[in-house]
């Protein structure tokens, strides 16, 4: 009965975003290796995209145009691919190191557009998934010898939503090893 009261909304493709299509860390052919490495790093989705891309920096100013028309329109959509870019940005060691200077231009992009997001969204948990793409980053900066960079958002980030990154070195424990106790097997020989 609500949903009468409502304004029929319909997408005009003429005057939605052309955005790039981003490769999905899934997808139904992989092998279970493939989804296993993608989830750990993305620098194979990363390098598909830089290769579909020319040059890499028209990603970065994708995402500065995804961001903008969120926050000027409150586009779901732009904030879904805004988020899709992060993810995918911020869960590469190997890209981080490959890359350093195209990462010295996406953390000053990202270092301006956090702060603008609104605060249900950037809560500090470990559920809020902008705050757990940003402590990879910053783990991944740290671990490819761009410590500078990784303070430096990590202060800055402290100052404007007082966000804070304890441990970034450490392993998260849902990623280490889990060591499974089994009963001892007892052999009953049946006549």
């Amino acid at each position: 009965d609500e949903e009468m009261y409502l304004p029929q909304m319909e997408v005009i493709t003429e005057s939605q975003p052309k955005f790039t299509k981003l490769p999905e860390r899934y997808n139904k052919n992989s092998s279970p290796a493939e989804k296993t490495f993608n989830n750990i790093d993305t620098i194979n989705l990363i390098e598909n995209l830089f290769s579909e891309t020319t040059p890499k920096q028209h990603l970065l100013g994708e995402l500065q145009c995804s961001f903008i028309i969120y926050l000027c329109a409150l586009s779901v959509d732009s904030l879904s691919h805004w988020r899709q870019i992060l993810s995918l940005l911020c869960n590469s060691e190997r890209a981080v190191e490959k890359h350093k200077s195209f990462y010295k231009q996406f953390v000053s992009i990202i270092k301006y557009q956090i702060p603008e997001i609104p605060m249900e969204f950037i809560e500090q948990s470990t559920s809020n998934t902008i705050y757990i793409d940003v402590k990879s980053l910053l783990r991944n900066l740290m671990l490819n010898n761009c410590p500078d960079l990784a303070i430096s958002l990590q202060k800055h980030l402290d100052d404007t939503i007082a966000w804070t990154f304890d441990d970034i070195l450490d392993e998260d424990p849902d990623d280490l090893p889990q060591i499974v106790e089994t009963e001892s097997v007892i052999n009953v020989e049946i006549s």
